[in-house]
């Protein structure tokens, strides 16, 4: 299995040999290499030239001040993960998760490229389910990684080595998620959400984990946690009276 792995690794560095920042970058040992390659911002993405002028200069994750100096917005900063949610004025329609050399680690101490790098994974595997039983009412973003040119790294302790790039889903208010889980929600969306959590993906906390968007849509957007087991008479909450009669149902 192991040599499998090496020459699966080899391939892929053969194919991204000439990916800016990757082949000699100090911070990318092989096993970061082979978690982020298959997960890379394609060179013709339309961001790209806008990234590489904002990272070109600084060390521009070193802090949250230094984020805010590169004119980053700062949407949110998550209290359990320390990954900062931000959205820049030069790469319209995307959001970014970063994790700053000066917080840069996840839950339970996974290094922030580790756990961005399962989200791009995470959110590969929900769209194949969402194409797969052609869903309507869930939607997950596309998220690439992009890794911060070496000629703005200050030090080698504790610096990041990529950020994640998402397409904006446009989301609405905690407080309109709520209302929509309550009122919206009919029973394809429940199926819908059967069908996904059923798969070990997504979250019980869907006001926070799967909110409402702007185009009509449920966006699951906290990918990192791997395959699991839910306890769906969780979600019962959220529901109205009806619906919570009929997921009891659907459940059993």
């Amino acid at each position: 299995m192991k040599f499998l792995l090496l020459i699966f690794l080899s391939g892929y560095l053969s194919l991204f040999g000439n990916y800016p920042n990757l082949k000699d970058n100090p911070l990318l040992t092989k096993e970061i290499k082979k978690m982020i390659i298959p997960h890379l911002l394609p060179l013709d993405h339309p961001a790209m030239p806008m990234l590489d002028l904002i990272f070109s200069e600084s060390r521009v994750i070193k802090n949250e001040q230094s984020l805010l100096n590169a004119g980053f917005s700062i949407i949110a900063i998550q209290a359990k993960s320390s990954m900062v949610v931000a959205r820049h004025p030069l790469v319209p329609g995307f959001v970014f998760k970063i994790y700053r050399d000066s917080e840069p680690t996840g839950r339970k101490e996974m290094p922030g490229w580790e756990c961005l790098s399962l989200r791009c994974t995470n959110a590969k595997k929900v769209k194949k389910i969402i194409n797969k039983n052609h869903l309507r009412y869930f939607t997950v973003p596309d998220k690439w990684l992009y890794i911060i040119p070496i000629n703005s790294f200050h030090r080698k302790k504790n610096c990041q080595p990529v950020i994640l790039l998402a397409t904006d889903m446009e989301i609405e208010s905690r407080r309109n998620t709520k209302k929509a889980w309550k009122t919206i929600a009919t029973h394809e969306h429940l199926d819908e959400l059967y069908i996904i959590l059923n798969s070990g993906y997504g979250s019980c906390f869907l006001v926070n984990n799967m909110p409402f968007t702007k185009y009509g849509t449920f966006a699951l957007v906290d990918l990192e946690k791997p395959k699991r087991t839910f306890n769906m008479e969780k979600v019962e909450t959220c529901f109205s009276k009806e619906m919570q009669h009929y997921w009891h149902n659907l459940i059993d």
